[in-house]
């Protein structure tokens, strides 16, 4: 029998088996719904009953219910005017939401509780509100933003002291270091958490955990250690009837099947994977799914049926505005057109994907500035502890070492100011080393459009192809500059190789034309003697000449000439 004057405590019951006993929640949930007809209770309990249902609904990966319950709970929290019951209720809707890859819709419901929360320090609230918004950034390709809340969730959830949580922050944290690219770092938060998964019998949480872990090993090429944690993941989520979780997990083995080129097996998962995400309502796995579909297509060499799938992901992408998925299918696009020699279109999802992955890649440097940042403000907040403590022994201490004392703190001021001096030198390399090649690119493409008509389709692919490897070397530059330990440790890695110094001062010449037009100033590039090969860094290389042409452009009045001369021996 329910109690009726013990609701919230039967709420929190089921709530609580969620985790770890869905069936058993789902039959005390509809054992509560029968009692709904018998009793009448207030319009705070009614929003508490159906925001409980729409998480059951949630775990079942009931989406459409979940939604529809979610509703009514904020429905009956407004007339409540309780401001407990209708966050809650807002969060309710924002799960849902997310499950159907509405992220920025979710995002909003989600923060408009933050506050609240904040406000009453609610702290198991804000933890979970933080994690959410966090998985909402992530979603939305915004990684800084992301790794800044599950950061801020995992300190508040290892005070609370629940394993759990703490275990749910760790491997989100590890997924932001997926998508930066940083494999090593993100295996040790799922590992960290895979292992509190484990120790407290977290089946659900396990089975994440053990599917983030696949896909970070496909990533790096351990194929077959990958597909059999996939494995593992379906059958911990077959045993505990996780749908949406079951259908990413098939489409990830989908994936890896695609890289190895065995299309057969890559066709079969992805289809129970898109027919598994259209029945649960996951429009995010259905994306991804149509995208690796097109791929396959373009394996086998259908390029017809290859765009088809391409668009239909891409239409949905942006929908829900997944940056991610975006990128990769206008670079699947650019790529099946130049296949078919449809030069215009390959040349304008070129474009975008261009675009986007600036803006991703500005992303991911403003996480390594955010990063770098911290480890300052750690180390100083270090310094400052121990000088702190130099004071306190320096009250108890003899005053003949007083000096001493006076000395190291000498030496830790020089220590922070280095530091600072470090970071501010950091940021300009940055600034400086990347500002040109963009603008070079910039330039060039401007030409391309502009000169697109008299182009034969030699030019036009010529074009491309340097305009793809001047974003290669940028690319390159962005990951020397990045580079967080090497920066501290003092040493930047120099690759000898050799250079064709006649070819390469072609290219920048070519590249920075439009710029010296624009400026009314002739630049010329000549060559003396027969040219011969350098031994020297490429990248770094580049850099430097890069550097020169556009110091000499900017510093030169209009109606001048530049000349990039090469004297070599004779």
């Amino acid at each position: 029998m329910i109690d009726v004057h013990n609701i919230s405590d039967y709420l929190e019951q089921i709530e609580k088996l969620c985790n770890s006993d869905l069936q058993q929640s789902q039959n005390l949930l509809e054992q509560l719904t029968d009692v709904l007809h018998e009793h009448s209770f207030s319009d705070a309990v009614m929003a508490k009953i159906w925001r409980t249902a729409s998480l059951v609904a949630f775990a079942k990966g009931d989406n459409i219910h979940a939604k529809q319950y979610g509703l009514r709970s904020l429905d009956y929290a407004e007339k409540s005017g309780d401001d407990v019951v209708y966050h809650a209720a807002q969060n309710a809707i924002a799960r849902s939401m997310y499950l159907e890859g509405e992220y920025a819709e979710a995002l909003q419901y989600f923060q408009n509780s933050l506050p609240y929360y904040k406000q009453h320090n609610i702290i198991e609230s804000i933890a979970t509100t933080l994690n959410n918004v966090g998985s909402c950034f992530m979603n939305l390709g915004l990684w800084s933003n992301s790794l800044e809340s599950h950061l801020e969730a995992l300190e508040l959830r290892r005070k609370m002291g629940v394993n759990q949580l703490t275990a749910q922050s760790l491997t989100n944290i590890g997924l932001v270091y997926f998508h930066l690219e940083e494999y090593d770092k993100c295996l040790e938060y799922q590992d960290d958490a895979e292992k509190i998964a484990i120790e407290i019998g977290n089946m659900a949480l396990q089975a994440a955990i053990v599917a983030n872990k696949a896909i970070t090993m496909s990533k790096q090429q351990k194929h077959e250690q990958a597909l059999k944690e996939l494995d593992q993941a379906i059958e911990l989520n077959k045993h505990i009837g996780d749908k949406p979780r079951i259908a990413i997990a098939l489409l990830n083995k989908s994936v890896i099947f695609c890289d190895i080129a065995d299309y057969d097996e890559a066709t079969k998962f992805v289809e129970q994977a898109l027919e598994l995400g259209e029945e649960v309502g996951d429009k995010h796995t259905v994306a991804a799914g149509l995208n690796v579909r097109g791929k396959i297509e373009y394996g086998v060499k259908n390029y017809s049926d290859a765009i088809d799938y391409y668009k239909k992901s891409l239409e949905l992408a942006q929908k829900l505005h997944i940056v991610q998925e975006q990128c990769s299918v206008h670079q699947n696009l650019a790529e099946v057109y130049e296949k078919e020699k449809q030069w215009e279109k390959a040349l304008w999802h070129f474009q975008q994907y261009y675009l986007l992955e600036s803006q991703r890649t500005k992303e991911a440097a403003n996480t390594k500035f955010n990063h770098f940042s911290a480890l300052h403000e750690v180390e100083k907040l270090r310094v400052i502890s121990e000088i702190e403590h130099t004071r306190n022994e320096e009250l108890t201490a003899l005053l003949a070492q007083r000096d001493e004392a006076l000395a190291l703190l000498e030496k830790q001021h020089t220590q922070l100011e280095e530091l600072h001096r470090e970071k501010n030198e950091f940021i300009g390399i940055a600034s400086h080393d990347l500002k040109n090649p963009l603008i070079g690119l910039r330039s060039y493409a401007t030409m391309l459009v502009e000169d697109y008509d008299i182009l034969t389709d030699d030019d036009l692919k010529e074009s491309l192809l340097t305009i793809q490897s001047t974003a290669d070397k940028t690319l390159a530059i962005v990951t020397k500059l990045l580079d967080i330990n090497k920066l501290e440790s003092g040493k930047t890695p120099v690759n000898p190789q050799p250079v064709n110094i006649a070819l390469l001062l072609k290219l920048l010449t070519k590249q920075y034309s439009e710029m010296a037009i624009l400026k009314g100033i002739t630049l010329k590039n000549e060559q003396i003697g027969n040219p011969i090969d350098v031994f020297s860094d490429d990248i770094l290389t580049v850099q430097i000449f890069e550097n020169l042409i556009s110091n000499a452009l900017k510093f030169s009045p209009p109606d001048t000439t530049v000349t990039v001369r090469t004297i070599y021996p004779s």
